[in-house]
């Protein structure tokens, strides 16, 4: 995020954003009620699949395309280690390829509510245009 554009290396995958508070919420829930999700395996997501794109209009920002291996590129360039690189390129084309275009009950169910929206995310921090 810089001057109201979102830039990502998803391509126009789509994926379901989560907001962080949504997840810290939700990991607070669970381990309040440690007998009741014993054994039980989630995956929380956000109340909607979209492309990165979408995300960004959503509050009103631009979208920029990024290259995933200039992505990689330049953490390699940062001195991360390769195979950090190499998961984050493998993630990146993933996503791309709609690995994230899901939507579960999970959250709600969990919590009682659903989850933040990206507009409502880019509100309270500020993001939007």
């Amino acid at each position: 995020m810089n001057g109201g554009t979102l830039y990502g290396a998803t391509g126009e995958g789509r994926l379901s954003p989560i907001d962080v508070r949504d997840i810290a919420a939700f990991g607070a829930r669970v381990l309040a009620e440690p007998a009741r999700h014993a054994g039980r395996i989630y995956t929380i997501t956000g109340p909607e699949s979209l492309s990165m794109r979408e995300a960004a209009a959503r509050p009103g920002l631009d979208y920029q395309p990024v290259p995933g291996a200039d992505v990689v590129a330049g953490m390699r360039a940062a001195g991360l280690p390769a195979w950090t690189a190499d998961v984050t390129a493998e993630y990146l084309a993933a996503y791309a390829a709609d690995w994230g275009d899901r939507i579960t009950p999970d959250f709600a169910r969990v919590t009682g509510r659903p989850a933040a929206d990206v507009v409502a995310f880019a509100r309270d921090h500020d993001l939007a245009a």
